[in-house]
């Protein structure tokens, strides 16, 4: 889901599946979340710092994805020294659980496919060198949104987040 309060609404309705909300949730929603077993986006230390006290509090483990900024500018951590710090201190937390790794291409409904595939690469160079350094297997690994899912195979990895194509377009 694109917020909190749409993955609820998921949950009230009966959907017991695994939801990630893959966009910047407000703390007030950290308590429901975690209550709800429903996965955060993570980006930013203070996210880490209160969804692991809210953790702690409800003795109950938070899944996350870590969104690594390969392009889009939006949110994400670095790819870089920052971001292998930030991986660490995900990794090392009792309470936060990593689940995913993932990025989102700025341009995958471009004809010309170069950006892409450059962000495609660095985000996986980036997976590999963190796997490597913590000796760890990141369970899943995710960057092909509805245009990529369609016409960039090589990109698909573990899942693929189908959006805009959901309803037909483009």
């Amino acid at each position: 889901t694109a917020t909190a309060e749409e993955a609820f609404i998921l949950r009230k309705s009966g959907i017991t599946k695994p939801i990630l909300v893959l966009g910047y949730v407000f703390p007030y929603t950290y308590e429901q979340m975690i209550r709800e077993d429903i996965r955060f986006t993570v980006f930013r230390e203070d996210m880490l710092m209160q969804i692991e006290e809210e953790a702690k509090k409800q003795q109950k483990t938070a899944f996350v994805h870590v969104k690594v900024d390969t392009g889009m500018s939006r949110i994400g951590i670095s790819p870089d020294e920052n971001g292998r710090e930030y991986i660490q201190r995900v990794i090392t937390s009792k309470w936060i659980k990593l689940e995913g790794i993932f990025t989102h291409f700025a341009k995958a409904d471009y004809a010309e496919k170069a950006d892409a595939n450059m962000q495609f690469q660095i985000f996986s160079n980036f997976c590999r060198e963190m796997e490597n350094t913590f000796d760890i297997q990141i369970p899943l690994k995710h960057c092909a949104n509805s245009a990529a899912a369609l016409e960039m195979p090589n990109t698909h990895m573990d899942l693929v987040r189908i959006g805009i194509s959901t309803y037909g377009l483009w």
